[in-house]
């Protein structure tokens, strides 16, 4: 998973599965703070 910002400055958390042929979202949605923390701690 990572955390971005979107066009509208909108901030989520992606969540995906890669394949060795594939990347797939399999969802999307607001980030609490504890992802945000660990995601700016070791992005």
């Amino acid at each position: 998973w990572f955390i971005s910002e979107t066009d509208k400055q909108r901030i989520l958390k992606v969540v995906f599965i890669r394949t060795e042929s594939q990347i797939i979202i399999k969802t999307a949605y607001d980030p609490n703070a504890e992802e945000l923390r660990i995601y700016r701690k070791y992005a």
